[in-house]
């Protein structure tokens, strides 16, 4: 689990930055010098944290012998998804056709196969009891028949995991942000605005400061 929280809210904050000095522009105006840097800064920190976390995954799992990863497929979901907040993160931050070229180029490197899977309804049962009878509200996932209550995209993940590798596939961090099933054998990552390192269970639920958004050197309107 790569938590990218933090990074999220850095992005957040640029783009909340971007379009207060838009609407400072005179009519005639549409861009500066100052917005087109704040946008070239917003890019490189994100594509450097989504890279670098292609990297680490690829590498880590180089050493645990993996030679093929499932990535979800997102057609027709993002379209359909209900918060605004998780379209924003899938098409602005993570900027998910990116974050799949990026990986099938990262692991065909090394000779892992990449393969990708839909993740349409992928949620709608329960991956440990396969009941229908389930809650999904935001990132929660409740099964009212085994009262399994999970992430609700590691609920997604995991049954297709089991769909695609079989009954005993089983996510390595099962409840996220819980403090239940938490391994301590690095399921969990932060990045400390360069690499991304191991986090202690809870770090990745922990409320952070609001990042700062530095202002460019040059900051005359062009």
């Amino acid at each position: 689990m790569y938590h990218a929280r933090p990074e999220f809210e850095r992005f957040l904050s640029y783009s909340e930055r971007i379009a207060t000095l838009q609407s400072e522009l005179p009519d005639d105006k549409y861009t500066s010098c100052r917005i087109q840097c704040l946008y070239e800064e917003r890019s490189r920190i994100r594509d450097h944290s989504r890279n670098s976390a292609v990297k680490h995954a690829t590498e880590w799992l180089l050493e645990r012998n993996v030679d093929t990863v499932y990535v979800g497929e997102l057609t027709n979901v993002l379209d359909m998804h209900w918060s605004a907040d998780v379209n924003e993160k899938n098409h602005a931050f993570w900027s998910h056709r990116q974050l799949l070229e990026r990986i099938e180029l990262t692991l065909g490197d090394v000779g892992i196969a990449v393969e990708e899977v839909s993740e349409a309804d992928s949620s709608s049962e329960c991956p440990k009891c396969g009941s229908n009878d389930v809650t999904r509200t935001g990132d929660s996932f409740r099964c009212h028949e085994c009262e399994l209550e999970d992430h609700s995209d590691v609920a997604g993940a995991w049954n297709i995991m089991q769909s695609e590798v079989g009954p005993m596939a089983r996510p390595a961090a099962l409840c996220v942000e819980r403090n239940r099933d938490a391994p301590s054998n690095g399921a969990y990552w932060k990045l400390n605005e360069h690499d991304w390192i191991p986090a202690e269970f809870g770090e990745q639920s922990r409320s952070f400061d609001q990042p700062s958004v530095s202002e460019p050197a040059s900051s005359q309107p062009g």
